[in-house]
């Protein structure tokens, strides 16, 4: 397949399902025309790490959809997209699951295809065979089902061909699944009781199919609609009918994760957030990746000038998180040095995540601290250095911050603050502060100070307080707790290790 067939040429649209819930889902068809589109038009249940780890040139439009709550009407969602191609973009409309059932994708493609813009559909992991397989069943078995029926639940206004639910129950040997079939099950249920489906088949509800929230439900036909209620089951929601469900290998409830359907908002970088976000789905969570802050890169010409004049010599590297590793490193390159003229620094890094960041880039750390304390760093420079006498580099994130007022610059001949980053506000769509007011994350986490300040701007104090006192509030540092209560926020947590495996055993910890 040829490079234009897969990307487009400028002025395509693609027409791209991002699967059920889990980023894994989509297709590495339609991840790799995210990282290479101009433009992203997405929806609601789309996993927030597909769209916060787009790289910052991507225009992104929320255009989604949820019960009843229109951001625009559909009309207006053509119109963008045929606005947005026709600006010679590559757009990449993504809808969740596979769009081509039950997703309205045909009328937007009509839409593009009249108004003469190129159009490509990319197929998507549909809910069906998501929410079965990972609820322990297939929708089809060689012996109690050889057919699948799949129906919805919630027809157009105007649809001239009603589901036929008493011939669908006269069908012996099948698989009922019906999409958006929540808010009519009581009547859907009737209905095929009332043609003579049998009370006892198997059903069961999955809600929020691959996530970190994902439940179900599973009673006999007759009951189903009762056992919704009294769960408060609630879309996103797939009902699937038929001795198929009676083969689950084991009852998804007995596989608890730790973090089983917690949601947890991470207030960081994108571009640092994506191990952070695959380790607490492992752990059973939902993260939610908003950053507060963008980072990009800072040019410090006077911090650059006189570390450039040392090397190759002797020295030691401070490292204060994973990011200022990649950051440094991206930048050593641009400067035209490599690894090999840092063979007489010592690399110090805060955390293991710090220290894999570090391995990737070909260096091991020589020592690997849980906290950046005064005594932990005169500690280390003591045992790495028998005399005093060394240039030290420290290296961080932000511009604005200052090196450490500690006595182990004592022993150092020269001291180096090397800035690497920028740091601004992000921005959020309004949808993003509607969701989480609605529905507040069980934790909110910070790792940052600045994420601190961006979190206020966004949100407003108020919207911000209320949001803090609804969750667990955890700071991946001290510094970062201090911040918290300048503004007069609470800190439930405060780490003393800043990485991604104390992180997750500290949100599990506190949720047994």
């Amino acid at each position: 397949m040829t490079d234009s067939a897969v990307y487009g040429n400028p002025g395509t649209v693609f027409l791209v399902g991002a699967g059920p819930g889990h980023p894994g889902l989509i297709t590495r068809w339609g991840y790799d025309l995210l990282q290479q589109c101009d433009a992203v038009a997405y929806d609601a249940l789309i996993p927030m790490e597909l769209i916060s780890g787009l790289p910052e040139r991507v225009e992104k439009y929320y255009v989604g959809k949820r019960a009843g709550k229109h951001s625009i009407p559909q009309p207006q969602i053509n119109e963008l997209l045929v606005k947005l191609a026709r600006r010679g973009l590559r757009v990449v409309r993504l809808k969740g699951g596979d769009p081509f059932v039950f997703g309205r994708i045909g009328e937007e493609a009509a839409h593009l295809s009249t108004a003469g813009i190129p159009v490509v559909m990319v197929p998507g992991v549909t809910a069906a065979s998501a929410a079965a397989a990972i609820s322990g069943f297939s929708l089809t078995t060689r012996q109690e089902s050889s057919w699948i029926f799949i129906a919805t639940g919630h027809p157009a206004e105007n649809s001239s061909t009603p589901v036929p639910w008493d011939q669908v129950a006269a069908l012996p040997g099948g698989t009922l699944v019906i999409y958006m079939g929540i808010a009519r099950l009581d009547r859907i249920v009737e209905q095929l009781l009332s043609s003579g489906m049998s009370p006892e088949t198997p059903a069961v509800v999955v809600q929020a199919a691959s996530t970190g929230l994902q439940r179900s439900v599973h009673a006999p036909l007759s009951n189903i609609s009762e056992e919704c209620r009294r769960s408060h089951m609630k879309p996103p929601a797939l009902v699937i009918i038929g001795e198929s469900v009676r083969c689950h290998l084991s009852d998804p409830e007995t596989r608890m994760k730790p973090l089983a359907r917690k949601k947890v908002l991470l207030t960081g970088p994108s571009g640092n957030i994506g191990p952070v976000c695959a380790a607490l789905r492992e752990a059973g969570a939902e993260p939610f990746p908003y950053p507060t802050v963008t980072r990009g890169r800072f040019e410090d010409i006077a911090g650059w000038k006189r570390f450039l004049a040392i090397i190759p010599g002797n020295g030691a590297c401070i490292f204060q998180n994973e990011a200022s590793v990649h950051s440094f490193f991206d930048a050593f390159m641009l400067h035209g040095q490599d690894v090999r003229s840092l063979a007489g620094f010592k690399m110090i890094v805060s955390g293991k995540d710090a220290a894999a960041a570090l391995l990737s880039h070909g260096m091991h750390a020589d020592a690997v601290l849980a906290d950046m304390e005064t005594d932990s760093l005169t500690a280390c420079l003591s045992d790495l250095f028998s005399t005093a006498g060394f240039p030290l580099v420290w290296l961080h994130g932000n511009p604005s911050s200052p090196m450490p007022a500690t006595g182990i610059w004592d022993r150092c001949t020269e001291r180096i603050p090397l800035a690497l980053e920028k740091e601004s506000t992000a921005e959020w769509d309004p949808s993003w502060i509607d969701v989480l007011s609605a529905d507040p994350p069980d934790f909110i986490v910070f790792s940052n100070n600045s994420e601190v300040k961006g979190f206020v701007e966004l949100l407003g104090q108020d919207t911000a307080s209320d949001l803090i006192c609804r969750s667990f509030v955890v700071a991946t540092e001290e510094t970062v707790k201090d911040v918290l209560q300048q503004y007069g926020f609470s800190c439930n947590l405060a780490l003393k290790s800043p990485n991604t495996g104390n992180l997750v055993e500290a949100l599990a910890e506190h949720s047994r």
